[in-house]
């Protein structure tokens, strides 16, 4: 990662002052109508308890699109945002707001280095009357993240078998670049879906898909 990538992300989580500061990305229509917008969790956002049971609420509601899954709680999900989302500059969150300014949801990067980038879930509170609000959100903020930060492409990945996510990505440009076979794995209370091993057969596949700047 670029020292200039990384200051960028760390003004946005409110770790630096800059000009990223208090940022917001507005979601608009072709037409200029406000439909939302997308705010960086910061530091500050630890102790927003309404927040972190918002975040705990849509994690749970969507577990079944995460490759690792579980019953989320709100301790949980503040130690992750102070242990392992905040501090660590190859990953943010952003918090999706309508045009109340009503939080409904979150999009976020990880895996995030000099020239790419890995996108997170996009998770809506009431995601079955939002797809178009979904698509025109993704699409504005896929491209204001190659603007901003200049990488080569970005990355998603998701289950094969999710076909509302997989056509949304292809509406977008995105392309498969691989399909990997994978094992369910339960341990307590927790499921997971990791590569198979030899002669394993594979209970879900995973679609490794990606977007150009070209292709936005």
């Amino acid at each position: 990662m670029s020292d200039d990538i990384r200051l960028k992300i760390r003004q946005l989580k409110g770790l630096d002052e800059g000009p990223l500061n208090n940022f917001r990305l507005e979601i608009t229509k072709p037409n200029g109508e406000l439909m939302g917008w997308f705010s960086p969790l910061t530091i500050h956002s630890i102790t927003d308890e309404s927040l972190i049971q918002n975040l705990t609420d849509w994690r749970s509601l969507h577990k079944q699109c995460f490759f690792t899954q579980f019953d989320p709680t709100t301790p949980r999900t503040k130690e992750w945002l102070r242990t392992m989302v905040i501090p660590d500059d190859s990953k943010i969150l952003f918090i999706i707001c309508d045009a109340n300014g009503i939080p409904i949801g979150n999009y976020g990067l990880r895996n995030i280095y000099k020239a790419s980038a890995e996108l997170d879930n996009i998770l809506l509170g009431d995601s079955k009357s939002r797809g178009p609000f979904v698509l025109l959100a993704m699409k504005i903020f896929i491209e204001w993240v190659f603007f901003k930060f200049g990488f080569m492409h970005l990355n998603g990945s998701v289950f094969k078998n999710n076909q509302p996510s997989v056509l949304v990505h292809k509406r977008l440009g995105f392309r498969i670049i691989n399909e990997l076979p994978m094992k369910r794995i339960e341990n307590y209370e927790m499921i997971q879906y990791v590569p198979i091993g030899a002669g394993d057969k594979p209970d879900a596949y995973i679609l490794e898909m990606r977007i150009e700047p070209c292709q936005k």
